[in-house]
């Protein structure tokens, strides 16, 4: 029986990177098509065709200069044409465009065909919220799935160790993409709460430009985890309040929901144009050209998209954040006035150990302790969220790139706070950068290290003991 054929949809810089993995993948399975197509929006480079110069030199010199692709991705500028037959089809596209492409391709999908949606937005619908999967559920009439993660495209390309999460309704369609994705270096959690993961992928880059317009006004790195630790709290008020099926907070501890937001808002390109929008006079499209190759920015998008949400609900006024990053990208908002200030009332306390398994704790009056967490200017309280949720964006707020592991891994366990194992899962990751001369380029890394050691260090025991071999056998570390 002949293996199916995948067609990518998209060959961006995140969609070129993808392409290696799959070129790769398909020709250690019998399940696919040795052959993989890709389809490229074309473009003259130097006088030639884009789809030319991949399918002679193997390399997408526009989006992905420096990496080779697999011989057997082959570059096809027709979207009919390039998803002809195709049983697995992979979208990463800017998702502006997925509902005009998904028409030109719907008499060519055969029967049986699933697809996965890389594409990081939200839609507006009719009854709220769209997600972008929706549009290519009920467009072609298959199964789709979602990939959501700490996922730097360039570090991906370069193998760097990172994480993913696939959300997939079917079990089985979830594993196959598993098989087609995933390497030794980019390792894949299936989860089944498919639009909770879509939804991290498109609102953690609307908190990646409120980030960049900190690094722009340089508020200091206090000012930015506040900031973080804020979207953190309205992506998951805003997915409890849109989600159609179950959300809950493990899903947010997966490298589409921690991980994803920390990596995004100190290494992303969100957080890099946005930073350049304060510091310049240009304006986000002129940004885009000059800084991405004229890619599209989807931060930007997306909050436009959930400002209009938030509007039909008259709950603007409950997500400071996102209106913020919204108003100062379209309506000409003072950048200054995205600003914090501490003046909301004292926090609530740290959770224990089983408020992050679920127990659904309530803050009492005069409950918290400290000086209270800093907010912006008009910020109200955002619908409740269990205790363990608001434990996790504690712990997001903590300064990654600088502080040591014990503050942040405590300040999210809220226990133990002379766990040893603080101090060794930092010097795991300052002893890769050092290895590898890095600096603070793999934030991908330290993301996954402290999202994977917070839930052994929750739960004690045997677990814990073994936590210095399975780290260093994630991050390729001799420890001898």
């Amino acid at each position: 029986m002949p293996g199916k054929k995948v067609c990518i949809v998209g060959s961006g810089n995140w969609g070129s990177s993808i392409a290696k993995i799959i070129g790769h993948n398909v020709k250690a399975s019998n399940r696919f098509d040795p052959i993989v197509s890709m389809w490229v929006y074309e473009e003259m480079i130097d006088g030639r065709k884009l789809t030319e110069v991949i399918n002679t030199e193997h390399e997408n010199v526009k989006y992905l200069p420096g990496h080779k692709l697999p011989k057997n991705v082959i570059a096809v500028p027709d979207i009919t044409e390039a998803a002809k037959g195709a049983k697995i089809l992979v979208f990463v596209v800017p998702h502006q465009f997925i509902g005009k492409l998904c028409d030109q391709m719907k008499p060519h999908i055969p029967e049986g065909a699933i697809g996965i949606s890389l594409i990081k937005g939200v839609d507006e619908g009719p009854d709220g919220l769209k997600l972008i999967s929706d549009i290519i559920r009920e467009k072609l009439e298959i199964d789709v799935s979602v990939l959501m993660g700490a996922n730097i495209a360039n570090e991906v390309a370069d193998e760097k160790f990172c994480e993913t999460t696939i959300g997939a309704k079917n079990d089985a369609n979830g594993h196959i993409f598993k098989e087609l994705l995933q390497t030794p270096n980019f390792r894949i959690t299936v989860v089944r709460e498919s639009d909770t993961v879509e939804l991290c992928g498109a609102l953690k880059n609307i908190v990646a430009v409120g980030a960049g317009f900190c690094d722009g006004l340089n508020c200091g790195d206090n000012t930015k985890a506040a900031v973080i630790r804020l979207g953190l709290m309205e992506m998951i008020a805003f997915a409890k309040l849109f989600c159609k099926g179950p959300v809950s907070s493990p899903t947010f501890l997966e490298s589409c929901g921690v991980a994803d937001l920390i990596t995004t808002c100190y290494g992303g390109r969100n957080r890099k144009v946005a930073e350049a929008f304060v510091t310049t006079s240009k304006s986000i499209a002129e940004l885009e050209a000059e800084m991405l190759n004229g890619q599209k920015l989807q931060g930007p998008q997306t909050s436009a998209e959930v400002y209009k949400i938030l509007q039909k609900r008259n709950m603007v006024n409950k997500f400071p954040l996102f209106a913020a990053v919204y108003q100062i990208c379209f309506e000409g908002k003072a950048h200054a006035d995205f600003t914090c200030k501490a003046n909301r009332p004292p926090c609530p306390r740290l959770p224990r150990s089983q408020d992050i398994k679920g127990y659904p704790g309530k803050r009492r009056q005069g409950e918290g302790g400290g000086t209270g967490f800093t907010s912006f200017r008009g910020h109200k309280e955002l619908p409740r969220v269990p205790m363990g949720e608001l434990g996790l964006a504690a712990f997001t707020s903590a300064r990654l790139s600088s502080s040591s592991p014990r503050p942040i891994l405590g300040a999210f366990i809220g226990t133990r706070p002379s766990q040893p194992s603080f101090v060794f899962a930092g010097a795991l990751v300052r002893g890769k950068e050092k290895q590898e001369g890095t600096g603070g380029e793999g934030v991908a890394v330290k993301a996954a290290v402290v999202v994977a050691v917070a839930p052994v260090l929750q739960s004690g025991g045997e677990e814990e003991e073994n936590l210095a071999g399975s780290l260093a056998v994630a991050l390729h570390i001799n420890m001898g």
